[in-house]
């Protein structure tokens, strides 16, 4: 995909078991498919009573877990959305004037990151030490995988792809995303320190997004 739709319409994210959680909001009428909608489930958001014991009957069911919702829409955007936080920074993407550009929340604080060269651009994921990935577009409508540490930008695209975006960094470098081959087949990749892996869901003919990476390199996909 060598069109900026592969930036403008990662749209959907699900951040649950955070408190507290940040709401989003989303524009109607976009095509809801693999390739131009990443949903990033990472929770349900809801908590479940487990079956009824003899104690349970005696004592009520457990408490329903309550969440905290906080708005995160970027000032004068057309909308809002994030993607990943750490402990201090929520970070994504708004859209102003048609195009999407990346941001940080911190505290009550928005920033745009302005991505070297960029004409659109989103945030896909933070770690703890703050190092940022994501994607932009640039002057010729090419899609490229970006990193920032502490403001130093390095950029690439995974070897023989095109439209390569990250979605999430660990605590240990490892950056998952997604790219599409010459064919315009959607596949997803794990870079750890320059070394790049194709990701494929067995099976899968929707294509595959590496959308998450925990600390012991445990990857989701979305396929």
């Amino acid at each position: 995909m060598h069109t900026l739709k592969v930036v403008s319409l990662l749209l959907a994210l699900s951040l649950a078991a955070v408190e507290p959680a940040f709401s989003q909001t989303h524009k109607q009428g976009q095509p809801l498919t693999a390739r131009n909608l990443i949903s990033l489930l990472k929770g349900s958001g809801t908590a479940s009573a487990g079956p009824a014991t003899s104690e349970g009957v005696a004592k009520g069911l457990a408490k329903t877990k309550i969440y905290q919702f906080a708005s995160a829409d970027y000032p004068g955007a057309t909308y809002s959305t994030i993607f990943d936080r750490n402990v201090s920074t929520a970070v994504g993407t708004f859209e102003f004037s048609s195009l999407d550009q990346a941001f940080t929340l911190k505290g009550q604080t928005y920033a745009i990151l302005t991505v070297p060269g960029s004409i659109a651009s989103l945030i896909g994921g933070i770690n703890t030490s703050g190092e940022m990935v994501g994607g932009y577009g640039d002057l010729s409508n090419n899609v490229h995988a970006f990193i920032d540490n502490a403001g130093v930008f390095t950029t690439f695209d995974f070897p023989g792809g095109s439209g390569t975006i990250a979605l999430e960094i660990n605590d240990s470098g490892e950056i998952v995303g997604q790219y599409d081959d010459a064919a315009s087949n959607l596949h997803g990749f794990l870079n750890n320190g320059g070394i790049f892996t194709q990701i494929d869901f067995p099976g899968t003919t929707a294509g595959t997004s590496a959308s998450g990476i925990n600390s012991s390199g445990e990857i989701e996909l979305l396929a």
